[in-house]
């Protein structure tokens, strides 16, 4: 359909997290250590 605009629904779902649960997701994203190779950096 040329010209035309979809809409699309979008559903957010957002859950609290305690302060442990905080520390080991920032840990996760600062670790520098051990074999990354099969990670995806792009």
């Amino acid at each position: 359909m040329t010209g035309s605009t979809a809409s699309y629904p979008v559903v957010l779902r957002f859950e609290g997290m305690s302060p442990s649960e905080l520390r080991r997701y920032e840990a996760h994203m600062l670790r520098t250590g051990g074999d990354l190779s099969h990670v995806d950096g792009d």
